[in-house]
């Protein structure tokens, strides 16, 4: 199917080609310093900090996109105990992130330092601040927010993020535009704010660290630029704004629309690869339906090979998170086992299960991944072409779940079959010799893999559409496959931050890591001006 021969814009589509319009005025590049090819062992320093990132990327287990703002948070929180002075920081923060992978060093100019530097200062600022004006308890809750925002800032100031805030912005207005239902009664500004989050999450799977930033910078853009007085003013309102923040987040509102605008988020991503591939030239390109058509074509094809690819790495990546933690839980938990509860040796047939079974199951459920049917990229360009030239946005209704005594009977029915499935693999466990810890560690890392494999899953497929066919073997395996999922979901949200081996390497490794790091890098220095000293 091809465009319509129309050359008028939507309202929102006509606002976002005027402000990247904008945006290409106004935008400066970057002067980059030149650095010479690096010595020898700095060249093996950089290699080790890439392993390490990779590593910790598995162990993290987040999505690909949140790795890069997730080490500046680690390295801002690891440095910030030793040293107050954000030129430190800024300075340890970027050759990390130029170590890790995460930053050529060829984009890095002294303005983008100066910047870094002073998002750092606000935030050591009002931490300060906040500190003089809560007791301690208080104080490390709020710092989590904190880091949250200096995080945000610092991959703004590295990071070009204009395309994604223009279509993001882009998005909520139209979903505040094609919205009908059960809206929620309160103040506009706050409506506002949830068609913001749910477009954020829609798009780019916002997490709640760049929801809290996202929100911050909405109310309070010059956070950065405070002196100390009002750095104690934006203190005493912090707690306020957290409050806010946490109330908004958990609105039901956000999971609802976010399941039902997933089609629109999905145009929307295709409009943003446009945006990126063919940025201040994408005006021309929407005044011809015919080119555009064909644009539009060849970005969902390399959008579904892209996703593929990127489902297939976070795949190992899971592998090797759920390899390693399960790993350092047998050997806890045996350890405990043994020396506090029983004088017999370990089962050999129960360790090997335990190590091996939930790895593999992780491999079975991600392998044999495709992109969508051409049917689906049917369906998404008529959408897109609504989007981009409809006068009027497909109609998107929001319902307040209401399922009475069936919905009631239909949970408790959930429930048994959940119970049930657990009962049945307690009971085959036993019969295989497991004792108590390594049956509570394989249920725990059961529904985890299959969490992990399902969303694995997903990313692969996120191009698809909403309403379309689907096959049926894949929604039985889908169905039976709920429960679990409906589970290792819970435990991934409410346990986020409990990540032993996260915790492990934080305390135990990463710091002295990074300190022989950076000893190679001065020696290597070191030797490089001893060289220059004899040659000249």
């Amino acid at each position: 199917m091809n465009f319509e021969s129309k050359e008028t814009l939507s309202p929102p589509i006509e606002d976002l080609v005027a402000y990247l319009g904008r945006a290409a005025s106004d935008a400066e590049e970057a002067h980059p310093a030149q650095h010479q090819e690096p010595y020898f062992l700095s060249r093996i320093s950089d290699r080790a900090g890439a392993l390490y990132e990779k590593v910790r990327g598995a162990v993290d287990n987040k999505e690909e996109h949140f790795l890069r703002r997730h080490a500046i948070r680690r390295v801002v929180k690891r440095v910030g105990w030793l040293s107050g002075d954000p030129k430190i920081i800024a300075q340890t923060l970027i050759a990390e992130l130029y170590r890790g992978g995460h930053l050529p060093r060829r984009r890095v100019s002294a303005l983008v330092v100066e910047e870094v530097e002073r998002s750092i200062a606000g935030f050591i600022a009002l931490s300060r601040a906040v500190e003089r004006t809560v007791t301690v308890p208080e104080f490390l809750r709020l710092r989590i927010y904190l880091l949250d925002i200096v995080s945000g800032a610092v991959e703004d100031r590295l990071y070009s993020t204009y395309n994604e805030e223009a279509v993001v912005t882009t998005l909520a207005r139209i979903l505040s535009e094609s919205i009908h239902g059960d809206v929620p009664q309160c103040s506009e500004d706050a409506k506002a704010k949830l068609f913001y989050l749910s477009a954020w999450r829609s798009m780019f799977g916002a997490d709640r660290s760049l929801s809290v930033y996202k929100l911050w910078t909405l109310e309070y853009p010059h956070w950065e630029h405070v002196d100390r007085e009002s750095a104690t003013q934006l203190a005493e309102v912090f707690a306020r704004f957290v409050t806010r923040t946490e109330t908004l987040l958990d609105d039901p509102f956000i999971d609802r629309l976010v399941h039902r605008t997933h089609n629109h988020a999905v145009a929307m991503t295709v409009i943003y690869g446009l945006v990126k591939r063919y940025r201040f030239g994408l005006e021309t390109v929407m005044k011809d339906p015919a080119q555009f058509d064909r644009y539009v074509r060849e970005t969902i094809a390399l959008m579904y090979r892209r996703d593929i690819d990127r489902a297939r790495r976070r795949s190992w990546r899971a592998l090797l998170y759920i390899f390693l933690t399960k790993a350092l839980v047998i050997f806890l938990a045996e350890s405990l086992y043994l020396s506090a509860l029983r004088a017999g040796g370990i089962e050999p047939l129960s360790l090997g299960i335990n190590l091996l079974f939930h790895p593999l199951l992780l491999f079975f459920i991600t392998r044999g991944i495709f992109p969508p049917a051409k049917e689906n990229t049917e369906r998404l360009v008529r959408l897109i072409g609504a989007l981009v030239y409809g006068k009027e946005f497909p109609t998107i209704v929001v319902r307040t779940k209401s399922w009475g005594i069936l919905g009631d009977i239909a949970l408790a029915f959930y429930v048994v079959i959940l119970s049930g499935l657990f009962v049945g693999i307690i009971a085959l466990l036993e019969k295989l010799n497991f004792h108590s810890i390594d049956i509570a560690s394989f249920l725990l890392f059961l529904v985890l893999v299959v969490y992990f494999g399902f969303r694995i899953r997903y990313t692969a497929r996120r191009m698809e559409l909403m309403g379309g066919h689907e096959g049926f073997f894949r929604s039985l395996a889908e169905l039976a496959a709920l429960p679990l999922v409906s589970s290792g979901r819970w435990l991934v949200t409410k346990f986020e931050r409990l990540n032993i081996v996260a915790i492990f390497l934080d305390f135990f490794i990463e710091l002295p890591f990074k300190l022989v790091l950076d000893f190679f890098d001065v020696f290597s220095r070191m030797l490089r001006e001893k060289k220059e000293e004899i040659y000249s």
